[in-house]
């Protein structure tokens, strides 16, 4: 989890190539590190090794659905569900499909407005960072 003096670290999970490189870039202006996948069982690997601060989820994806993605790295870490921010092109309609305990940080509808999902990341991050302890205060 990330501390205030740690560059936020974000996993995009996404399989449009020119999508996670224009998130990697506006992620990157930021200071954030940035891993991407751009499958779910790729994505799945990912959080194994290293769970980000932040996930974004595309819904849409090969070999494994987001939901599925959802599923399985909620199992492997039950604190990651809130700081998951879907981004998807699926309708208006089709979210409301969508499981009402789905219990993501946030839905964001592609296509979207660059700043907003860099507040929206930042609020996720606001909400989730554990401050790193001070070394003369455990004493």
């Amino acid at each position: 989890m990330n501390t205030s003096d740690d560059p936020v670290r974000v996993l995009v999970i996404d399989d449009d190539p020119g999508l996670r490189g224009l998130l990697t870039a506006l992620f990157n202006r930021e200071g954030w590190t940035v891993t991407t996948a751009a499958d779910g069982e790729t994505a799945v690997h990912q959080m194994a090794l290293d769970a980000p601060d932040v996930v974004i989820l595309d819904l849409m994806l090969p070999q494994l659905m987001g939901l599925e993605v959802l599923r399985r790295i909620t199992a492997q870490d039950s604190t990651c569900r809130d700081r998951v921010l879907v981004v998807t092109a699926i309708s208006q309609a089709q979210l409301r499909t969508l499981p009402a305990d789905l219990g993501v940080w946030a839905v964001i509808r592609k296509p979207f407005d660059n700043a907003e999902l860099v507040r929206s990341v930042q609020a996720c991050v606001s909400r989730h960072a554990r401050p790193r302890l001070r070394a003369d205060a455990a004493h």
